[in-house]
C-alpha cells in the first residue's frame, strides 16, 4: 500500500528529526588553509603507515592493512587532487601513494586481488610508470583472470624495472 501525503510528510519529519537532531550542534570541518596545516594531516597518516609497517612485519596482514586504509583515509574529506597545489601535492603523494602500494599488498596477500587492483590504479592514476603498481596490478588481473590486462601490466613492469627479481 503507499502512503498518502500527510503520512509522507509526517515520516519526513520524523526522519528529519532523527538525522538532525533539534539540539545536535554540527562540529564545523575546517579544512587545512596552509601548508603546515596539510603538514599535519600527512603527519597523522604516516603514523599510521609506520604502524602498519609494524604489523605488516608481523605477519599481522589484517591489522596492517587497517593502517594503512585510515592513512588513506585521512586524505579523504580535504584532500581534492585537482584543486592542490604542486607542493600540497607532493606533500600528500609522499605519504599517500606508498599507503595505496602497502594496502594492495596486504590485499593481495590475503587474497582479495580486486581491492589490490582498485589501490594499484589509485597509484597508477598519479605515477603511470610506477613499476611496483604496475607489478601488483599485473599478478592480481591474473588471479582474477584479466589475462590482457595482466600481460599489459607485467610487461611494462618488467620493461621499467629489467633487473627488479620480483618483478621478472
Amino acid at each position: 500500500s503507499q502512503l498518502n501525503e500527510a503520512e509522507k510528510a509526517k515520516l519526513l519529519e520524523q526522519y528529519s528529526r532523527m538525522v538532525n537532531p533539534p539540539n545536535a550542534k554540527m562540529k564545523e570541518f575546517k579544512f587545512p588553509k596552509t601548508i603546515e596545516e596539510h603538514e599535519a594531516k600527512c603527519r597523522e597518516a604516516e603514523s599510521l603507515k609506520k604502524r602498519g609497517n609494524e604489523f605488516y612485519q608481523k605477519g599481522e596482514l589484517v591489522e596492517a592493512a587497517k593502517l594503512y586504509e585510515q592513512g588513506v583515509l585521512k586524505f579523504s574529506d580535504w584532500y581534492a587532487e585537482s584543486f592542490a597545489t604542486d607542493e600540497e601535492r607532493a606533500v600528500v603523494r609522499a605519504v599517500k601513494l606508498p599507503c595505496h602500494l602497502n594496502l594492495a599488498v596486504c590485499s593481495m596477500k590475503l587474497g582479495n586481488h580486486t581491492h589490490a587492483i582498485t589501490h594499484c590504479s589509485q597509484v597508477l592514476n598519479v605515477e603511470p610508470d610506477n613499476a611496483k603498481a604496475l607489478y601488483r596490478r599485473g599478478y592480481c588481473q591474473m588471479q582474477v583472470g584479466n589475462l590482457d590486462e595482466a600481460q599489459a601490466d607485467l610487461k611494462r613492469a618488467a620493461q621499467l624495472s629489467p633487473n627488479d627479481a620480483e618483478v621478472r
